[in-house]
């Protein structure tokens, strides 16, 4: 039996105030540098066979990524956003995925980020997600609503919408920008590169795309090294500034994640409360 959610009915004003994507005011953001592990003959091998055919090594990232059934994944978003195309981020979000059926819940870590909780399951609701702010307006409750999937988008508050996270769907639009820049894209593998947080040893890719078709026509690609999965993105723009940058650390894919992880705490308080199952 489907738990019963009602919509929330708040102001426009409130809704646009308290859509997830904004981040802590003055966050900085550390990109991965060069890495301390000396080049030894087995990685000189490696970089030779990867620089042979870089795309070739990126697709079959791709595959692996698009192999994983669930994860739990820390998600670092650094993204321009709204109708100024300012600079927000980073945001530090704890992230629970889970392919078929497709369900995601974000947490945002920062306690000066405004925001708490987003969830989105196929199951429940294939086209809304739900989400509840930390704090709520005028010193009440924080209160959960429901919008559609566009929303957040629509008003600038994030690039996607919640259903093109993941590590198969970034690596999938990074793959179609390359097939639509064709020959004149330029890609080159750049050897290992360290991630400052986590110190995890990374593969480097850098890729020019043809300007002014591609007004942001500089791509940075991290591989982890070790699990051959996607670690990050740095796309930036023709002056070299900063466009957008998504990182992911702490990934586990060993994980058995059920219904009640894709519903945001209050809800499955409220499920809990209820004796009622989660969506079937």
């Amino acid at each position: 039996m489907r738990p019963r959610f009602r919509r929330a009915g708040w102001a426009l004003l409130s809704l646009i105030s308290l859509i997830p994507g904004c981040s802590a005011p003055g966050a900085k953001l550390a990109l991965p540098g060069k890495s301390s592990e000396p080049l030894h003959e087995a990685h000189a091998d490696e970089a030779r066979r990867i620089s042979a055919d870089p795309r070739a090594f990126l697709a079959r990232v791709e595959e692996r990524a698009a192999a994983l059934e669930q994860y739990t994944v820390q998600f670092t978003r650094t993204e321009r956003r709204g109708l100024l195309r300012s600079l927000e981020g980073p945001e530090r979000i704890s992230c629970w995925y889970r392919r078929s059926p497709l369900s995601i819940r974000m947490q945002w870590l920062d306690e000066d980020v405004k925001y708490g909780e987003s969830a989105y399951s196929a199951r429940i609701a294939a086209d809304r997600i739900r989400f509840i702010p930390r704090r709520g307006l005028l010193g009440l409750p924080p209160s959960v609503s429901e919008v559609s999937l566009q929303t957040p988008v629509t008003w600038g508050e994030s690039r996607y919408p919640m259903t093109d996270f993941g590590l198969a769907r970034m690596m999938g639009r990074t793959r179609e920008s390359m097939d639509a820049a064709g020959e004149a894209l330029q890609i080159e593998y750049r050897g290992l590169a360290e991630i400052p947080e986590t110190g995890r040893v990374v593969h480097h890719f850098h890729a020019v795309f043809p300007h002014p078709r591609f007004p942001n026509p500089y791509l940075d690609i991290y591989v982890d090294r070790e699990s051959g999965l996607p670690a990050g993105t740095v796309v930036r723009r023709d002056d070299g500034s900063l466009d957008s940058a998504y990182f992911y650390t702490d990934l586990r894919t060993g994980v058995s994640l059920r219904d009640e992880d894709f519903l945001i705490a209050a809800d499955r308080a409220r499920v809990t409360a209820l004796g009622t199952p989660p969506a079937r």
